[in-house]
């Protein structure tokens, strides 16, 4: 596969003419690449061997790129994935001890759920 050619050995850009990866290719590399670097268990990783600095662009790419899908699902209208993320971050703010941020994360779906209502039925409570 030409994608992986990118991970194995080109450290050249000179080199990157030669590689014309397809939609496919890309997209198996780009899910690669987000599962070794921005997820948590490559931050934890990191840090359990004494690399702070990795850790933290870990856990900064993880939390950006899912302020971009919160904010791409905001500006589609798409409530579920909104409310989705809003509960992710309901538990990341519990577990960095910022419960007053939590408790709004979870007084916020009440408001999606309404929400969801008006656009599957027309209106709210029916």
């Amino acid at each position: 596969m030409q994608a992986n050619s990118l991970e194995s050995g080109k450290t050249l850009w000179s080199d990157l003419y030669e590689i014309k990866p397809g939609v496919k290719e890309i997209q198996e590399l780009a899910a690669a690449i987000s599962i070794k670097n921005v997820t948590s268990t490559p931050g934890l990783t990191a840090k359990e061997h004494g690399d702070d600095v990795l850790a933290h662009a870990c856990w900064f790419l993880r939390d950006t790129l899912t302020f971009i899908k919160l904010e791409n699902a905001v500006s589609h209208g798409n409530a579920g994935r909104t409310l989705k993320i809003v509960k992710l971050w309901a538990y990341m703010f519990r577990g960095a001890g910022l419960y007053n941020y939590a408790w709004e994360a979870l007084e916020l779906p009440e408001g999606l759920k309404k929400n969801l209502e008006m656009s599957w039925f027309g209106k709210a409570g029916a």
